[in-house]
């Protein structure tokens, strides 16, 4: 996890908090280092991005037009929205589990 000042991240992800670039590279905003849902969120995305390798961001993208560009509809934040509040959730969850 990198922790890079709020308006540098800001501009990176277009207004959101922290981005996940890979299965080990997590960009977040020094305001919300700390938070727990958040981080726990970025850590699904790095799951995923685990599972799909090189094409992670490819797939998430895919996902994204897939959902008519809805952040909502997008499978990949499903499963990360309704799961970060979980901080377990990880010990359980089944391998592309974005994909139901």
């Amino acid at each position: 996890m990198i922790v890079l000042p709020d308006i540098i991240v800001s501009i990176l992800t277009l207004g959101k908090d922290a981005i996940t670039l890979s299965s080990n590279l997590m960009l977040i905003s020094k305001s919300h280092s700390e938070n727990e849902t958040l981080i726990n969120h970025e850590k699904i995305h790095q799951a995923q991005a685990k599972e799909l390798g090189i094409f992670y961001l490819v797939t998430y993208l895919k996902e994204w037009v897939r959902a008519g560009f809805s952040y909502k509809k997008n499978r990949m934040e499903q499963e990360a929205n309704f799961n970060e509040k979980n901080l377990q959730y990880l010990e359980t969850r089944k391998p592309f589990n974005w994909k139901k």
